[in-house]
C-alpha cells in the first residue's frame, strides 16, 4: 500500500484485520483459460469492493480512524479502526464473508466447469497508526495530520489466519483464537483446529465458522443483484448442493429468516415459513448446531419447552461451546419450572444461571444479569 503523505508519527490502536483470497486460483485459471479467468478475477474485485464499503464505509474521523476496503490480484483486504465494539466489528465481518461466498455463487454462470469461492481469514489486533499530512486536504486549507496507513505483526498474522482457511470442511472461514473469543453474544458455532502458521508456530488454534444464524441478510440497499441473492437463497434454496457446501444451508436460513421478518405479506411470510421447515426437518438426524438451535427456538416459540430443552441439551453436550446456547438452556429451564413446578429443571435453571452470574458474568448483557439474578433469587425462595 502507498500513500503520498510524509508520515510523522505513530499511535497503537485496535483493529479489525480481514484477509480474502479465491481457493485454487492457479486450478481456476487452468480450467476456465486465462482470459475467461480474468472476467470472473475482475468480477471478485468489483464484489469484494462494493460489498466491502457497504458493510465498512470509508472512516468520518481521518484524525483517529481509518478504514480501508483494497483488492489485488486474486486478494481482497478490509482494515478497519474505529471506536465501534469489537464483537460487532467481528460480526459485521462474518456476516460480509457470507454474503461475498453467496454473491460469487450466484454472479457464476451455470455453465461454467467450476465455480469460484473464497477462504476468509478473520483476526482483531493491535496496529500501528501512521500519522501524516493530508493527501487530499480542503481546497484552500493547511493539511492536517490524518491516519494515513497501518502497519504491524498483527497484519501478517490475519494473513496467515486466512491461508489457514483453504483446508477448511465447512465454511472457509477462519477466525484467530482472539476474533473467535470476543463473539460470544451470536449464534456462531465454530469447530476448532490446530494448524502449523509458517514463519509464527508449529501448532497455532485457529476457528472455522461451522454454522451461524445471521441478522439482515441480505446487508444494504435493495438492488436486482439482492434480489436475485433473496431468490437464491430463500424460495430456490432446494436447488442448493448443501451437502457439498454446508455453508450454504446456515446462509438460506439466515436469508429466509431476514426476509421473513421484514415481510408484512401474509402469503410471502407463509412460503417462507414451508420452505424453512421442509429444510429444517429434512431429516430426523440433523448434524447441523444451527439447525438444531433452530428446532429449539421454533419449539420455544410454541410455548413446548420440553421439546425446546431436549435439542438444546443435545446442543450443549456435542458443541460445548456454544455459549448462546448454553444461556438460552437456562432461560428455557426457568421457563419449565415456572409452567410445570418441575424440580429437576428448576435446579438446573439455578445452576446454570448461578455459574455465569459467579464465574462469567463478563459474558452476559446487563438485561442477561437480571434475568439470571431473578432466577436464582426465586429458586431461593422455593
Amino acid at each position: 500500500m502507498a500513500y503520498k503523505a510524509i508520515e510523522t508519527a505513530s499511535i497503537n490502536r485496535k483493529a479489525l484485520l480481514l484477509f480474502a483470497d479465491i481457493i485454487d486460483s492457479c486450478k481456476y485459471s487452468s480450467v476456465l483459460g486465462l482470459d475467461v479467468y480474468a472476467e470472473h478475477l475482475i468480477e471478485f474485485r468489483k464484489t469484494f469492493k462494493d460489498l466491502g464499503n457497504v458493510y465498512f464505509p470509508a472512516s468520518t474521523n481521518k484524525l483517529v480512524d481509518i478504514t480501508t476496503v483494497e483488492t489485488r490480484g486474486d486478494e481482497g483486504s478490509i482494515f478497519c479502526v474505529n471506536d465501534e465494539p469489537a464483537e460487532n466489528l467481528i460480526y459485521k465481518a462474518i456476516r460480509f464473508a457470507f454474503e461475498l461466498k453467496g454473491l460469487l455463487l450466484i454472479k457464476t454462470p451455470d455453465s461454467s466447469p467450476r465455480r469460484m469461492d473464497v477462504g476468509i481469514g478473520i483476526h482483531f489486533g493491535r496496529v500501528a497508526l501512521m500519522i501524516g499530512a493530508d493527501p487530499s486536504p480542503v481546497s484552500g486549507e493547511r493539511a492536517k495530520d490524518v491516519v494515513v496507513g497501518l502497519d504491524g505483526f498483527e497484519i501478517n498474522y490475519a494473513k496467515r489466519v486466512e491461508s489457514c482457511s483453504r483446508s477448511g470442511r465447512y465454511s472457509n472461514i477462519f477466525l484467530s483464537k482472539v476474533a473467535a473469543s470476543l463473539i460470544d453474544g451470536s449464534p456462531i458455532v465454530f469447530d476448532r483446529q490446530h494448524v502449523q502458521m509458517k514463519g509464527i508456530s508449529d501448532s497455532e488454534e485457529v476457528f472455522e465458522v461451522r454454522s451461524a444464524f445471521l441478522e439482515d441478510m441480505p446487508y444494504g440497499i435493495e438492488d436486482e443483484i439482492k434480489e436475485s441473492f433473496v431468490s437464491k437463497f430463500s424460495v430456490g434454496s432446494d436447488k442448493l448442493d448443501i451437502v457439498k457446501d454446508p455453508w450454504l444451508k446456515c446462509l438460506a436460513l439466515s436469508v429466509m429468516e431476514s426476509r421473513k421478518s421484514k415481510t408484512t405479506l401474509p402469503d410471502l411470510k407463509k412460503e417462507y415459513d414451508e420452505v424453512l421447515c421442509k429444510m429444517i426437518w429434512a431429516k430426523p438426524a440433523e448434524d447441523d448446531p444451527i439447525f438444531i438451535y433452530w428446532r429449539a427456538w421454533h419449539y420455544d416459540k410454541e410455548s413446548d419447552y420440553t421439546k425446546s430443552l431436549f435439542y438444546l441439551k443435545q446442543l450443549i453436550d456435542e458443541f460445548p461451546d456454544f455459549i448462546y446456547a448454553r444461556k438460552k438452556l437456562a432461560k428455557v429451564c426457568w421457563k419449565i419450572s415456572q409452567t410445570n413446578s418441575e424440580r429437576q429443571e428448576k435446579i438446573f435453571a439455578r445452576n446454570i444461571a448461578g455459574e455465569y452470574i459467579d464465574r462469567f458474568r463478563n459474558y452476559l448483557t446487563t438485561e442477561e444479569i437480571e434475568l439470571f439474578e431473578s432466577i436464582v433469587r426465586a429458586c431461593q425462595e422455593t
